[in-house]
This record gives C-alpha cells, structure tokens and sequence, in this order.
C-alpha cells in the first residue's frame, strides 16, 4: 500500500483536487482517490495530477479549500492510496453561510457547467469550495452522499442545493423555495414538479427508473393488464418485493433543451409493479433500474426507450362516481359498456383493478376506448365488480384524432445482407454490442470503412435500426457530418456535447457519426491554418469521445472512407484507438452483382424473362452498391420512355451505355486511341506475353478464377529509348479492352511528408475502382529509384510504399501494373524480385526484319511512291531504334512537302485533290540527315544488360 506523510504546500488553483510531485503522482492510477488523515479527521481528494514546483515531501492544495478543511501549510499529513470509490448517484450541498444560497442559486447554470472541473470526489460531512467567478467562491457541506460515500461525481450525478445547515442538524428543513436540483444528464432543470422534489426528499422508496418496453422482455407475462410494469427482482427493495400490492406514480424525467417547449411533457401514470426475475432480460443494471411497461403508456407519456422516471410510493388516486369511455367505434352502447365489466371483471378476482384517464385501453374484443372520470382531478382510481354494478357508465363517441401516433418503433429499411461480407459486418457488430451488455464493460466501438456508394451509411444505419426494435429498444442518434463540414470550432462542440448528454440519458444508446472524415480529416494541404483548424476539431471530439464513453453505456459506430483519410487524433498509426473494431466493406464480385441485380429488380415492379443477369453483372465491373442503384433507375427511366409495362434486355443495355461508376469520378483515363499491336511493328515475343498476362485473365476468367496460385500481376519494359515502351502500353489497353490510367513518374513526388505515399495509395485505389485496367507508370525509375541514395527519404518512402501495394495484403485483382524504364539499373532490386515486377520484358533495338515491319507500319499514312524500296531503308538502318526510323519518315515527308509547296499556283490548284507522295530519293535524303539517336557505345551498354 501506497503510503507516504507530507507537508501541506498552498497553491493557487481553483479546484478542490491535490496535486502530488511527479515522483509520487505517477503511483496514481485515474480511478485511485488519495485518502488524507489529519489529526482525527480523515479527508479525501481526486488528484490533479503534478506540479513541478512542488518537493517530493509535498502535497498541494488551494488556500481556501486548505483553510476551510482546517488544514494549516506545512502542516504534517498522512497520505494514502485509496482505491474502490463508486459512482455516485445523488448527493446534497449545504452553504455555510445562509445568504450564499442566492449566489448558487442565481449562477446555477453557470456552477453546473463548471462543476466537475472543480470537484470530483465527494464525502459525507467534508466540506468543499465552489468557484463562481475567479473572485467569488463559496464553501459548501456535502450531505447524502448515495449509494456510499465517498463517491465519484459523475454527469448522471443529481444535485440538490439546500438551505445552510441549522444547528439542529435533526431539524428537517422542508421549505420547498430554498431546495434547487440538477440533473447532470441535462442542462436544464428536469421536469419534475416543487410536490415531486419534496416527495423525492422525504421518501426512501423513491426509485428513478429507465423506461423499456414490454416487449423485451423473454418470458412476456400471460396474465398481463395494461398499468402493470415490471422491474428486476434483485433491484428493487426488500419491502416491494415482499409487498403483494405495490402501487407507483410514475413521472417522467423528459430530456429537453432550454430552447424546447416541454409544457405538454407534464405528465405522470399510476401502475402496478411486479419484481421480475433476472433470467427474464438482456439490459445492464449496474447504472440503473430498467422498467418495463406497455407500449400504451409509453406512447401516452411519450417516453422514448431509456428515458428517466420517477417511481413514487405516494400516488394521486381517487374515489370517484361516474366513468365515462371515449370511443371511435361504430359498435352499440351496450356492446362496449359489456366488454368494458368485462374486462374490470376479469383483472378485479383477487384485487381491485387500476385504471387511468386519459391512456388507451384494449377491450376483449381488441377496441380501444379512452376513461373520463367524475370528478375530473381524479386521474388514477380503483374499480371492483361492485362499482360497475352500483355506478353510472356512460358511453361518448368521438372522432379519430389526426395528431400523429408517437412512433417507438422505426420502420427498417431491406437491404440486402448476402452481398460481399455486409452480413458478416452486421453480425460482428450486433455481437460487439451484445458482449459489452452481457459483461457489464465499455463497448468496443465499430469503424466501418469502404469506397463511397459501397453502403457504410446503410450498414451501420441497420445494424442501428434493428437495436432500437424488440428485444434491445436501444436509443439512436445519428449525426450527419455532411451536414456539418465547415462549421466553426465552438459550433461543433456545443453539437456534439448535446449530443453525447442526450445518447447519455437514454444509454443503453449508439451514437452514429456518419462520414467521420468529413470533419476529421488528414489534411496534407500548403494552408496551415486548415491544418490547424482540423486538428483542433479531431482533438476536441477525440476528448469528447473518452470523457463521455469510457463511464456510460454508449457504442459508437462511425462510417469513413478510408482510415488513411482518418486524422491522426482520431486513428492513431500507434497506441489506444477509439475504433476497436474497423470492417471494411469488400468489393462486389460479380456474383454479388448478380446476386443485387435480382434483388433491386425484384422491388421496382415488372421485368422481362429476356434480361441475362450474368451477361449485366460483367458488363457492371467495377460498379458499387451505389452505381447499381442508379443503374436500375436508368433501365426503369428507359422502359418509362418507350411507355412499357415491363423492363427488357435492350432497356438494360441502353441504360448501361449511358452509367458511369461512382469510383471513376475522379479518375483520368488515358485515351489510348485506335493503335493496337497490329499497329506497332517489331516485338512480337513483348506482345505475346502481354497478351497472356493481360487479356487471358479478362476472357478466361472461370479458369483463371480456379487458379490456386496468384496470378502474375506486374510488368516491367525496359530497354534503350525509343524502341516502343510508351506505345506498347496503349496498344496493349487497345488490344486487350482495358482501361488505361497513365502516371508520369516525378508527378506523385511532393515536398509535403506523406503526401508522396498518399499519392501512390490514391493511384492504386483508383485503380481497383476503374478495373480490368492497366496502370502505367512511364519514366519509373525517376519515381522508384534505389533506396538510401535520397538525402532527403521521399524517394525512400515511395519505394516502401510501392512494395506495400504490388505485394501486400490487399488483392491486385483485375490491375495489371505495366512499368517503362530505359534504365532498369537504377531501380530498386526489391522492386524486381518475383511477386512484384516478375516479368521484366526487354525491347531491344530492330532488328532488319522488325525495322522493315516498323517502317510499314508508320507508313501506312503516308503515300509513297511505287519506285520506294522500304527493305534498302531498312538495311540501311542498322542501329536504329522505332523513333529514329519515324523521324526519318517524317523527315522525308517535309522534304516532299518544300517540293509541292515549290510549285506554281495553277499546278497547287491542280494537286488539291491529290496526295503529296514521298519517292525514294527523298528517303534517302532523309536517311543521310538522320543519325541514330543511340551511340554504338550506347548499344553496346544496353546489349550487357
């Protein structure tokens, strides 16, 4: 056991904490409290951590808290470790001086705002300081400590205010103008009427409850009547459950806003209750008492699952004369006023039957009827089968109110849990929650991540919806963070503080933040002040999240793109992270297309037997949850146009024609022309392999899908430039039907650290977006040169990030990565090794026979003259690579083009419909005027690689 004497040094902060050097401070665990003995007194602080200024032999305190407490400084005090303080649940504040009850009671708003930074251990008959201003503070007594003191203060804590103690300490003071309670789950005063208070001080019976319903309950009673209410055995007190007639008012505590009307929430019930067995439930207790009640009286109080009551052992019932019953059915009088003895006969054998005004009732026969009673003060009463004897009933028709029905149950939206892993999504996070009910601990909260359109909103909204059904009835708050980018730093924390203190009031509850990144983003951008101002909004909700979650019966369930577009305060890369649980959502095969397909069009009416699915989910690559949607809508819009019944295959192909993946917004395709390896002379053996690596996998993709081995994904072309590397790329797309995303190398390289490796994640993913397709990285060794020869690491970490992506985890399924370098000695050897960059692909310089199949190539535009020998050009050309052998076509064409232009008017006139044409001498010309842009010391390098 921590123990330590110390002496009493004074310090200048406004608190009631102590504060320890740092030697001693880090002994302290958060939920420790150090235990003081003085003399015969024994006192208790929550600690406030270190100072510097302070010796090891110290211990600091605030003068005033110091003198109120008796303690004089460098007074000699034991100091011990004190572990086991619990939460406390309701406490009393005394001022010692009688006139100071008007400061607290004027500054109240301003104290409860404040007050947990000021105080936070409690203990019966120790005194405490309270700071209104930084010149006004007043000390107070703390009584009624509850359940046990001392005690943690908490924000479900109440606190009353009281009139100073009299001498007389027997003397109960009961003046109900001098009494001012706070709720810590609220900013404002709860609802609860001066009668209530009074009776809340007086009585020890009094329960606060949370409102359930009935219906989650296992074992559903069969002998159940309307005003019976049902609460667990082991929570109740002894005199209840051994009570065979416990009677309760219940009030509810509303949770309001000091800018809502809550006049209409005034309202209470009188019920029965009954002690239920705890196999019987599924909610936590250890904070507070559920109690379980019928959907009527829920929707009559209009109390959302897990709201605040009262239950109080002194109800408001009656005698009365006359009932009236307020009916909207056609039935005859007779008919009701007989279902309605029947009804009071029936729950009235072994003891009197409770009714309440104004809260609908079921009769036998499923009407619902509304009670009056005479005299009208009365709200509550009890009948027996001799009142209904002996008494008037009278019978009212009335009409059907059009006031809306107070909904305590949300209507689920479908959706389609077999595609990609979303079910396995939905039960991991159903499974989280349960666990963290079943074992009474902080909830590990869930971080779902995926590409927009994918259904994170939809997911998470579910999983949502279905906890707030039967036999959870957890309450949910979503906020939108689309709805609130931009917003100022104070605006986002008033936001989100309502928001925890409202999911704290009806805990069990899920907070659903929606688009996290939308607000805490990682910004990479030149502008420090955006930098600045979004860090500043990650931390503050960072702090939100663990001064809120970690003590109350919250999950948190967030949605985000990426975790990589998470800030650093809200994802850490190391340590304790909010998220405990992070699913991301995968990509949708194309049997999960199919699987989609079928279930949309079976929602959106009639469709045609001709529609092929298969043939829709490959025309779909690519396509997101999003994109199928409106895929639908366009084959729905199609059939609309040509005023048909029903959807067909030509609706389908032309709605495809004019869809486009959400993925590929952002996404510049290189136009790869109408070139493909026909139209490339020379390097036949290149052109055969990129074949079976790029389109084999496309056209067979059952045979390759069967494949027990990863399938080669990675290309390198090297060789002297000009030989084609840049052209075979888009020839290649051309050929193989792929689309083609084109990086020039030094455009990924920033200055900013990170933003290098940003840029080549956003390449991939991008990729994986608009795939089958070929991602060409032209000029790669500038981009992934040899690690540890950059001074400054961006280089470094490219390459790292690069090895990360064509080996990692994530599948590169359906991208072929084709890279271009005329100097593959300057890469990283790590880059080339098998599972990356296998196959490297040498295009070396043309030989005779590819140089004459170049040159017919390249001069399939020009016109040429019979007398032209393209096989002496070739033999000439030795050495040449395909760009010098273009330049010397083009090279010749000018030259024909000075001798047209050389002519007279009348003989141009005449050419205008005719081709300019190249002969062989000008070939020549153009031979001898172009050198070989290779040297033969140049060649001969490129031959020893």
């Amino acid at each position: 056991m921590f123990q330590r004497t110390l002496r009493v040094k004074y310090i200048t902060s406004k608190n009631c904490f102590c504060y320890l050097s740092d030697k001693y401070s880090k002994t302290f665990q958060e939920s420790s409290v150090a235990k003081v003995d003085f003399e015969d007194k024994t006192y208790f602080f929550s600690l406030g951590g270190h100072l510097i200024s302070l010796k090891d032999d110290e211990i600091g305190i605030n003068g005033t808290y110091a003198y109120e407490l008796g303690l004089e400084e460098d007074e000699s005090v034991n100091l011990v470790k004190y572990d086991g303080i619990s939460n406390v649940l309701s406490l009393d504040i005394y001022p010692c001086l009688k006139d100071d009850i008007i400061i607290l009671e004027s500054n109240a708003e301003s104290i409860q705002d404040t007050l947990l930074n000021q105080i936070r251990i409690v203990n019966n008959n120790q005194k405490a300081v309270i700071w209104v201003s930084n010149t006004i503070h007043v000390a107070v007594n703390i009584d009624g400590v509850k359940p046990s003191t001392p005690g943690r203060l908490e924000f479900l804590t109440a606190v009353t205010i009281k009139a100073a103690i009299p001498k007389n300490k027997e003397k109960k003071i009961q003046s109900k103008e001098n009494i001012t309670n706070w709720v810590y789950y609220n900013k404002s005063l709860s609802t609860m009427t001066n009668t209530n208070l009074s009776t809340y001080e007086n009585n020890n019976e009094l329960l606060v409850c949370r409102a359930f319903s009935l219906k989650s309950v296992k074992n559903f009673v069969s002998k159940h009547f309307i005003f019976n209410v049902y609460a667990p055995k082991k929570l109740l007190p002894l005199k209840v459950v051994q009570n065979s007639s416990n009677h309760f008012s219940i009030t509810p505590i509303h949770f309001v806003t000091e800018y809502e009307d809550n006049s209409n929430l005034k309202r209470d019930a009188v019920v029965r209750l009954f002690p239920l067995e705890e196999s019987d439930y599924e909610l936590p207790t250890s904070h507070f008492v559920p109690l379980f009640m019928d959907d009527a009286i829920l929707k009559t109080l209009k109390l959302s699952i897990g709201a605040k009551i009262i239950l109080d052992h002194e109800i408001s019932s009656g005698d009365i004369t006359k009932v009236e019953i307020l009916t909207n059915t056609h039935r005859l009088d007779e008919e009701i006023t007989q279902q309605f003895k029947q009804m009071v006969a029936e729950n009235s054998v072994n003891d009197k039957i409770l009714l309440n005004s104004d809260i609908p009732i079921c009769l036998p026969n499923s009407d619902k009827i509304t009670l009056k009673f005479s005299p009208e003060c009365v709200s509550a009463t009890f009948l027996d089968s001799n009142f209904i004897r002996n008494n008037q009933i009278m019978i009212k028709k009335i009409e059907t109110s059009d006031e809306p029905d107070f909904q305590l149950e949300k209507k689920m939206d479908n959706i389609c849990l077999s595609m990609a892993n979303l079910e396995n999504i939905f039960n991991r996070c159903t499974n989280s929650f349960k666990l963290g009910l079943k074992t009474a601990t902080k909830f590990e909260h869930v971080l779902v991540v995926g590409k927009h359109g994918t259904g994170k909103t939809t997911i998470v909204k579910y999983f949502a919806e279905k906890l707030s059904m039967a036999p959870y009835y957890v309450h949910v708050e979503t906020v939108k963070c689309k709805n609130i980018k931009g917003k100022s730093l104070d605006s986002l924390y008033k936001l989100f503080t309502n928001t925890f203190l409202k999911v704290i009031y009806y805990q069990p509850s899920v907070l659903i933040i929606d688009d996290i990144h939308m607000v805490c983003e990682k910004v990479l951008e030149e502008d420090p002040a955006t930098r600045e101002m979004v860090s500043l909004i990650s931390e503050m909700l960072v702090d939100l999240f663990e001064h809120y979650l970690n003590n109350n019966y919250i999950m948190l369930a967030a949605t985000a793109e990426s975790t990589f577009k998470l800030n650093h305060h809200v994802f850490m890369s190391r340590g304790n992270h909010i998220f405990k649980n992070i699913f991301s959502i995968d990509e949708l095969n194309k049997k999960d297309r199919e699987i989609f397909l079928k279930y949309i069009f079976s929602r959106c009416g009639d469709i045609s037997n001709t529609i092929d699915f298969d043939v829709l989910s490959l025309k779909t690559e690519g396509y997101v949850v999003q994109d199928l949607v409106d895929f639908i809508d366009k084959c729905v819009f199609e059939s609309y146009k040509e005023d048909s019944q029903e959807v067909n295959m030509n609706h389908c192909l032309r709605a495809i024609d004019h869809s486009s993946s959400l993925s590929l917004k952002n996404v510049n395709l290189y136009s790869h022309g109408d070139r493909s390896f026909s139209d490339v002379g020379g390097l036949d053996d290149v052109k055969k392999i990129l074949i079976e690596s790029m389109m084999w996998p496309v056209q067979y993709t059952n045979i390759f899908g069967s494949s027990p081995l990863r399938l080669q994904s990675g290309l390198l072309l090297y060789g002297p430039p000009g030989t084609g590397k840049t052209i075979l790329a888009g020839a290649a797309a051309k050929q193989c039907g792929l689309r083609l995303i084109s990086i020039k190398g030094p455009e990924l390289l920033s200055k900013y650290i990170g933003a290098s490796e940003q840029a080549v994640r956003d390449v991939f993913e991008k990729a994986q977006a608009a795939k089958p397709c070929i991602l060409f990285f032209d000029e790669f060794d500038s981009l992934a040169p040899r690690r540890g020869h950059d001074s400054t690491g961006v280089t470094d970490r490219v390459v790292n990030q690069f090895l990360t992506q064509l080996d990692g985890i994530e599948s590169l399924t359906g991208v072929c990565v084709l890279a271009a370098t005329s100097r593959p000695d300057l890469l990283d050897p790590a880059l080339l090794r098998p599972g990356r960059l296998d196959q490297q692909l040498l295009c070396p310089l043309p030989n005779k026979e590819e140089r004459l199949s170049i040159l017919k190539v390249l001069s399939k535009s020009l016109g040429l003259y019979k007398d032209v020998n393209l096989e002496y050009i070739a033999e000439a050309t030795e050495g040449y690579t395909g760009a010098d052998l273009q330049s010397i076509l083009y090279t010749a064409q000018l030259t024909s083009m000075e001798y047209v232009l050389s002519e007279t008017e009348t003989e141009l006139a005449e050419r205008e419909t005719e081709r300019v044409l190249v002969n062989q001498h000008q070939l020549i010309e153009a031979l001898n005027s172009t050198r070989p842009s290779l040297t033969k010391e140049d060649r001969l390098k490129y031959e020893r690689m």
